[in-house]
């Protein structure tokens, strides 16, 4: 069979670590097949024909590709960390985006009655700037949110409390479920009123997005919108969801304790230990240089210790010895 080939599954590591694919890519496609292989072993059809110390053999082919792999893949983590930080949108920009959408937002409802169409893309770029500067919430937040998870939280919220809206279908929701949008109540009144005159825009039939699209699913163009919101209240760059929400990971790692980053991660629905691993790895120049002076005490303190020791061995080469101690030391004497 052609798992006995030997010289074959070398082959096959070699030819995806030369394509050009990421080195990522090649190691999930060979983590697939490690796992492939374990569940293999452990239960082998009847009919296979290949030997155990065969299976074995295969297998361990493929864990060392996976270990010579290692400082590849954590390489490549580390530039894809460092090209991320270099489009991070600073707390200042991530606040006037914050603010100046809100402050749009209903002017652009009082414009639909007008002009429907063209508002409506309007409304959904100045609500995503709004929902992801605040939260860092991924765009399927946005796009996969039901009219009756809106009329949900307008049920069980209140004016003096807020609202939360519990968006199920996202990226992450496996893994996190619901994703939850808290809003305010002037906030939640953009949502009302967008919801009252959503009918005059007469979106397709049983399509119950709250944010809808001339077809029937969800709209694949918010990044889009939310780049020409960003453009038109006079921000530089043009960033991403992405972007956006590694900025909020970003200062938030700098900002709050652990216990709180780990609650606000899991707000974002954003897995902690992903955002260690990317986001832990970089460090800013005042950062290095608080590191820098962690190492510096590390070796004063091993200097100190060291002149310590000196004094110790000059005392102890004072101290006058028995003359069967000398003996003993110069190995002249017994016990």
């Amino acid at each position: 069979m052609f798992m006995a080939d030997m010289d074959g599954v070398r082959r096959y590591v070699e030819m995806l670590q030369a394509t050009s694919r990421a080195v990522t890519t090649a190691n999930f496609y060979l983590r697939n097949v490690a796992q492939f292989l374990g569940y293999f072993k452990e239960t082998k059809p009847s009919l296979c024909r290949l030997s155990q110390a065969q299976i074995v053999a295969v297998e361990r082919c493929i864990l060392t590709a996976l270990r010579d792999l290692r400082k590849r893949v954590t390489l490549h983590q580390v530039e894809v960390k460092r090209v991320k930080m270099a489009r991070v949108v600073t707390v200042s920009n991530l606040q006037r985006c914050h603010h100046g959408a809100k402050a749009k937002i209903s002017s652009l409802l009082d414009e639909l009655e007008e002009d429907g169409e063209a508002s409506r893309y309007h409304i959904y770029g100045y609500f995503a700037a709004f929902v992801s500067s605040l939260y860092g919430h991924r765009p399927g937040v946005i796009t996969n949110m039901l009219l009756k998870e809106v009329a949900l939280a307008k049920t069980e919220g209140s004016p003096e409390e807020g609202y939360i809206i519990n968006v199920s279908e996202h990226k992450t929701a496996k893994v996190f479920g619901a994703a939850q949008l808290y809003l305010q109540k002037d906030e939640f009144a953009w949502l009302e009123c967008w919801v009252f005159m959503r009918p005059k825009i007469k979106p397709k039939a049983h399509n119950d997005l709250v944010f809808f699209t001339a077809g029937k699913g969800p709209m694949k163009n918010l990044n889009g919108y939310f780049q020409q919101a960003w453009a038109e209240m006079g921000l530089p760059g043009k960033p991403t969801f992405t972007d956006v929400k590694t900025t909020v990971s970003a200062h938030g790692k700098n900002l709050h304790s652990a216990e709180e980053r780990a609650e606000m991660a899991k707000y974002m629905c954003h897995d902690e230990a992903t955002a260690d691993k990317f986001y832990a790895l970089s460090l800013n120049a005042k950062q290095s240089a608080e590191m820098r002076r962690r190492f510096e005490a590390t070796l004063q303190s091993g200097k100190d210790e060291s002149h310590e020791d000196e004094g110790n061995e000059g005392k102890q080469a004072r101290v006058p010895q028995s003359p069967k101690s000398s003996l003993l030391v110069r190995g002249r004497g017994t016990l």
